[in-house]
Parts: C-alpha cells; sequence; structure tokens
C-alpha cells in the first residue's frame, strides 16, 4: 500500500477545537500520538522501523503541512490499532520487521541464488568429468613440462608452477649424447629434455604422470621411471633393453635412450609408453613398448643397425608405427621398418648384409641369432640404398630422419648429407612413386654438376632414385614390396 500523499479529508482535531493560529492542537491528547518518537514508542519499534513503515507499507501518519516532507507528523491510535490489525494485508507478519511481500521475494531471490549455484557447480562438475574421462591434462593437476636446470630435471605443471627436480649425472660434453639430433638441429641439453621426458594419465585419476630417461654416468644405473604427479614416488622403473640382442643385458655397451613418448596401442586400456634405445659404441638399437601401469615390456623390436626416430600414424585406415635410422653393419644404406601396432610379436629385424660377421656390432652377436631370429611381424621393411652421390659428398651413411602421411600415401624424410634432404613417396601399399628433392637439394646440384661429382641432370638424378628403394622379402631385397 503507498503511502498516501494527502492528509485525510478534514480529520477531526483531537481535542474537537482547533487552536489560535487555526491549525490542529500542538498537545498530545489520548488518541494522538505527535512525532516519531511518540509513534515508535506506542507501536513498540524504533523510529527509523516506523519512517520505513510509513514509506514502503502506508503506516497511517499525517503531517502537518503535508507539502513539506520535513513537517511535524501525528497519527491516530484507532488508525494506527486498525493498521496493525490488518498488518497481514499490509505485508507485515507477527509485528516483525520483515514484510510478508518483501520475505516472499528474498526467499525467491535466495532460492534462485542457490539454483544457480547449483547448476554452475553442475556444469563445472560435468566439465571437469569430461576432462578426467578424456585424459587430458587439468591445470594444477600433474606435471606437463620439463626442463634441463643444470644437472636436474624441473618439472612444471600447466600453470608453470614448480613442482618438483630430479639429479641426471650429465657428461660436461653431451656431444656424445646429442639426442635426436638428426632431426631436431637443437642444443642436446633441449633435446635431452624434449625427447627424453613424457607425460600421461596412466592410472585414469586425472593427474599427469611423468615418464623420464635419468642419465647416468654409470651404464648400468641408466633407467627409465615413471614418477607420479607430484614426484614424491617412483611406480616403476626399466633399464633392461636389447633382450634380442643382448640376453644377458647391455649395460656395458653404452646404452642410452633417443626418444620416449606415450601412446595409446589397440587392446590397451592405459597409454603405452614406447621407447627407442641406442647403444653409442656398436650402434645396434631397440624400440620397445611398455605397459604405462607397472612398466612391463611387451613388445620390443631389436634393429641390427641405428634408429633415430620412431612414429606411431594411420596408413589407409590402418594403426602402424615407423622406425627409421640406418644400417651399420655393412653399406650404411637408409632404412624404415613399418610395424602393425594392433599385431605386435617381439623379435628381431632383419640383418642387412650376407655376412653377418662384418662390421663392428657383430662382434657380440651371434651370426646364429641373426639369421634365425623371429622377424617381430613387420609389415615393410624399405633399404633406401647408399648412391656415388653421397659417397661423392663424403656421406658414410644414409639416414631416414622421419615419416610423415600426406592423404592416402606417406614419405620419408632421407638424409644424403648433413642438411641436404630427398623426400621418398610412397603409397598407401608401400609401393615407391617418386622422389623430390629439398630446397637445399635445389640449391646444391648446379653446384655439384659443376665440380663433377654429378653428370646427369637434376630430374634425370631424382627419376633413378626410384633403383634404390628395395623391401626385404625373409630371405633377400626385391624391388617390388608385394614379393617382400
Amino acid at each position: 500500500m503507498a503511502i498516501s500523499s494527502s492528509p485525510l479529508k478534514n480529520p477531526p482535531p483531537a481535542n474537537g477545537k482547533t487552536s489560535a493560529s487555526g491549525g490542529l492542537s500542538d498537545k498530545p491528547q489520548s488518541n494522538r500520538l505527535d512525532g516519531w518518537k511518540e509513534i515508535a514508542d506506542y507501536l513498540g519499534r524504533d523510529i527509523r522501523t516506523c519512517q520505513r513503515w510509513g514509506q514502503k507499507f502506508g503506516l497511517p501518519i499525517h503531517r502537518i503541512d503535508p507539502e513539506s516532507s520535513r513537517s511535524k507528523v501525528f497519527a491516530f491510535l484507532s488508525e494506527l490499532d486498525e493498521w496493525m490489525k490488518s498488518r497481514s494485508e499490509h505485508g507485515l507478519e507477527n509485528g516483525k520487521d520483515q514484510p510478508v511481500a518483501r520475505t516472499s521475494r528474498k526467499k525467491s531471490i535466495i532460492a534462485a541464488a542457490i539454483l544457480i549455484a547449483a547448476a554452475v557447480t553442475g556444469f563445472i562438475g560435468l566439465k571437469a568429468l569430461r576432462i578426467l574421462k578424456s585424459g587430458a591434462a587439468v591445470s594444477n593437476l600433474g606435471p606437463v613440462r620439463c626442463a634441463l636446470k643444470g644437472k636436474s630435471l624441473v618439472f612444471y605443471d600447466s600453470t608453470d608452477r614448480f613442482l618438483w627436480d630430479w639429479p641426471v649425472d650429465l657428461p660436461k660434453e653431451l656431444n656424445k649424447y646429442r639426442f635426436n639430433s638428426l632431426i631436431a638441429r637443437a642444443t642436446s641439453t633441449e633435446n635431452f629434455c624434449s625427447s627424453c621426458v613424457d607425460f600421461a594419465d596412466v592410472d585414469n585419476d586425472g593427474r599427469n604422470e611423468a615418464a623420464a630417461f635419468l642419465f647416468e654416468q654409470n651404464a648400468r644405473k641408466r633407467t627409465i621411471v615413471l614418477f607420479d604427479h607430484d614426484g614424491k614416488k617412483i611406480l616403476w622403473e626399466h633399464n633392461r633393453p636389447f633382450p634380442c640382442l643382448y640376453p644377458d643385458g647391455a649395460a656395458d655397451h653404452d646404452p642410452y635412450v633417443r626418444s620416449i613418448s606415450f601412446h595409446q596401442i589397440p587392446g590397451r586400456d592405459a597409454p603405452s609408453l614406447c621407447v627407442c634405445w641406442s647403444i653409442f659404441r656398436f650402434a645396434p638399437s631397440s624400440f620397445e613398448i611398455l605397459d604405462g601401469k607397472n612398466g612391463e615390456v611387451f613388445f620390443y623390436y631389436d634393429h641390427v643397425g641405428t634408429l633415430v626416430f620412431f612414429k606411431k600414424a594411420n596408413l589407409g585406415g590402418r594403426p602402424y608405427f615407423f622406425l627409421g635410422g640406418t644400417n651399420d653393419l655393412a653399406n650404411g644404406d637408409g632404412a624404415c621398418v613399418v610395424l602393425n601396432s594392433a599385431d605386435l610379436q617381439s623379435g628381431l629385424g632383419p640383418p642387412y648384409a650376407s655376412d653377418v660377421d662384418s662390421g663392428p656390432a657383430a662382434e657380440s652377436i651371434s651370426p646364429a641369432l641373426l639369421k634365425h631370429a623371429v622377424r617381430a611381424s613387420q609389415v615393410q621393411y624399405i633399404k633406401i640404398r647408399r648412391t656415388p652421390l653421397s659417397e661423392a659428398l663424403g656421406t658414410q651413411k644414409l639416414y631416414v630422419t622421419d615419416a610423415a602421411i600426406e592423404g592416402s600415401r606417406f614419405f620419408l624424410t632421407v638424409e644424403i648429407s648433413r642438411g641436404i634432404l630427398l623426400y621418398y613417396y610412397f603409397d598407401s601399399t608401400f609401393r615407391f612413386l617418386e622422389v623430390r628433392p629439398s630446397a637445399d637439394f635445389v640449391g646444391n646440384f648446379d653446384l655439384w654438376r659443376q665440380t663433377g661429382k654429378v653428370r646427369i641432370s637434376r630430374e634425370e638424378y631424382l627419376r633413378q632414385r626410384g633403383e634404390d628403394v628395395s623391401y626385404w622379402n625373409g630371405e633377400g631385397w626385391q624391388a617390388d614390396p608385394d614379393k617382400s
């Protein structure tokens, strides 16, 4: 009820008389209360409450000068009593300072706020649940980055907050351990961090664990470990590569890890850790896949040569692992192994040379083992022969340094000399298609012709490169992949 904007029509004076001035008498009478104090005392409330009731709920008060908000107020007892009796109609409950209408509105506001808070909480909870189910990295829930500071690996979360550090006994000169240096032309320390540490939520609790290669000067102490999300515990460790080539372990042969990374393997319920090991002195390599939860090796591929990379990719709708590197036993040819990641059978890759006793690596490898070893269920084994141009450029080994998918085909990056690349293209059945040159190759080709290192045109040279490609069929090398 709105407050009245005018006084009662012809209100009778409290004593039935007018004052000498013609106005209402200033003296309080039995039926009249003058001023806010008397009104407040009568109603048993403070002055502010009564004023608020007058403004908002129509408490029946009158002013001597109706046109002035500062004019003295008065009220009649009978009107106040009647108003109090009908307080519920006017919004007052049990005489309290909370009108019914206002209380209802406040409750509605509170209820709406509760509903909004519940909706926001539910949205956040659902989003968090989706993130946890997807295995994605969550801010502040485990490590996502690592840096090498001095001789310690330092781990950080997604907000770049420090989590923990761990010592690694790196040598002063890292040239001997330039991890993945053929792929990423960066410093040894940068390569060590980027290629030898990776992160995944292997136990599906929404927090990343960290896998790391811990290098030690003592070859027997070099190991791969899985840290818990906060680095306070090592969940498992692994340090025995080359089970096929070196059944008794390879600790005396300078093993190191080139790269590690987590991948989802068909048939496994948690991310698996893929590892590429090498031995510096003799240069055999091993590709291993470890169970992310317990570190158990459930697949290995021993390679009599040097692997410098591995990559998981889909080609023609099928998941494959591409392993690339070189041959160290005989001619130094480039090599690429293609494995079916949905059908992994451990074993040894094929030998490169017909005479398995040739080359330094054969000193520690049984010829019988090379001849009769399981061939690890490889889909294809592709060799790219070292050419006369490579020899003229002083290149002793070709390296397959990368593999990439381009639509329904793939190509291999082959380094024929330091920084000089050719791209060998194949279709989804692994049949050779063409060779494309890199910009560095094109820029140097005219110089090679002038110096006599090559005597044919660039187009002819590239066309002939198809003759360099061959495939292992279990008994020897073939030019046709269908016979391998």
